[in-house]
């Protein structure tokens, strides 16, 4: 995966991660988080586009202008 995969990509990463820890308990972390990532570049080498609805995604805090006087 490259350095920034986007929020979503992240987030399959993460749950894959989750479901590998679950499976094999003994792995290390590092190996973990490593193998879900590649499984989700796999991901995307092959097409597949990992992507959820606007409306899923939390809003980020805006910087909001004041009114100038």
């Amino acid at each position: 995966m490259t350095a920034r995969a986007g929020y979503v990509a992240e987030a399959a990463a993460a749950q894959l991660a989750a479901a590998l820890a679950s499976r094999f308990p003994g792995l290390p972390d590092h190996e973990i988080q490593s193998a879900a990532r590649a499984q989700v570049a796999d991901l995307r080498e092959t097409g597949w586009r990992i992507s959820a609805p606007v409306s899923a995604l939390a809003d980020r805090p805006r910087a909001r202008k004041t009114d100038r006087a």
